[in-house]
């Protein structure tokens, strides 16, 4: 798997918008949120277009994608929202170009498209962590967490908030069906490379050219605004498609407004019963309560590197570095624009190829 340079002071990022469009304000705040960081932010068309709902066209949004890959003066790039659209992007991509490139990408929610196909078509280290646009309120866990993932190149424990440890889901007694669970058997150790992202960008993959590859894989899910039963049909349907029997392990972040479903007579199952009952397979490590995905913490994940799944004391280890460091190279620039000025990506026709 090809490991992106690691970012450092007063490297380039590009900001790109794959998905819904962004107002002004929401761009500007995103330049500043990287310019505290003591990076150059790069706006791309994309971050002032709109067309409908999106951020500009396919073609557009796709374009700012390949360019950004391909432009020698960028080092990292950086998604500016989330929502929809970037799964319509998949066909319009120049895999080759991003193959041959490989930087620092980050973004989550439906940026889970593209984790996933750089991850498959790319064979390429992506970073699921946030949005330029929640970099403003981001807690200090949240961009401590980033910059340390994507500024170091070394191992690492991935923690959470110690009030809120991780905990193992496959040792846990309470399942609604039918299966062959045994509570409390004994869980072994998983490793593997780890891939995932939201659940739902996920599953509406399925049965596409593009559909997660998650054979021997640890398997990372959020989700956010789904009601319990619709978490349900979709893990469901990763179970049919038989994508969480081929796991190794899974690794569950943040579930954020997902309430419980309540259907004839009041009966319901809670999320936590939908999620036990769903995922605990024989032998299969299950942990829940990584602080990743739509939740007020965001811990940035490196895709596509392997990791380590302890059931033992709950921890996951990163077992390799997630970026290289190239001491021979050099920051192209180390002063900032003005803050009125921040740089922009030249309109296509100026730009070479």
């Amino acid at each position: 798997m090809q490991k992106p340079e690691q970012l450092r002071t007063g490297s380039r990022i590009a900001v790109v918008a794959p998905s819904f469009a962004a107002d002004l304000d929401t761009a500007g705040e995103a330049a500043e949120s990287i310019r505290e960081m003591s990076f150059i932010p790069v706006l791309f068309p994309s971050c002032h277009a709109s067309f409908g709902y999106f951020a500009g066209s396919d073609r557009l949004r796709a374009s700012d994608i390949n360019r950004a890959f391909l432009d020698p003066s960028i080092d990292g790039i950086f998604c500016l929202r989330g929502g929809y659209g970037a799964a319509r992007l998949l066909p319009l991509l120049d895999y080759h170009a991003i193959r041959t490139h490989p930087k620092v990408f980050m973004g989550y929610s439906d940026v889970t498209a593209l984790h996933l196909v750089f991850q498959q078509r790319c064979r390429m280290v992506t970073f699921h962590g946030p949005v330029v646009r929640e970099l403003k309120q981001a807690d200090s866990f949240t961009r401590r967490s980033m910059l340390c993932c994507l500024c170091t190149p070394g191992p690492s424990t991935l923690s959470c908030d110690d009030r809120q440890p991780l905990q193992c889901l496959s040792v846990r007694p309470g399942r609604f069906s039918d299966g062959p669970f045994s509570p409390g058997a004994s869980i072994s150790p998983a490793e593997g490379i780890l891939t995932g992202g939201n659940l739902t960008t996920l599953c509406s993959l399925l049965g596409t050219p593009y559909e997660p590859d998650t054979r021997g894989k640890i398997l990372f899910l959020e989700e956010t605004n789904e009601a319990s039963y619709r978490i349900d049909r979709m893990l469901t349907s990763l179970a049919l498609s038989g994508k969480l029997g081929q796991c190794a392990g899974i690794l569950l972040g943040s579930f954020t407004d997902c309430p419980d479903s309540t259907a004839g007579q009041g009966r319901t199952f809670s999320l936590e019963e939908v999620l036990r009952d769903r995922l605990c397979l024989p032998k299969l490590p299950v942990f829940f309560g990584l602080p990743c995905g739509h939740g007020k913490q965001n811990l940035t994940l490196p895709l596509g590197v392997r990791v380590r799944l302890c059931p033992a004391d709950t921890s996951v280890h990163v077992t390799e570095p997630c970026t290289r460091s190239d001491t021979s190279s050099t920051v192209r620039r180390t002063s900032f624009p003005d803050s009125g000025s921040d740089a922009q990506a030249p309109p296509s026709h100026q730009r070479k190829p």
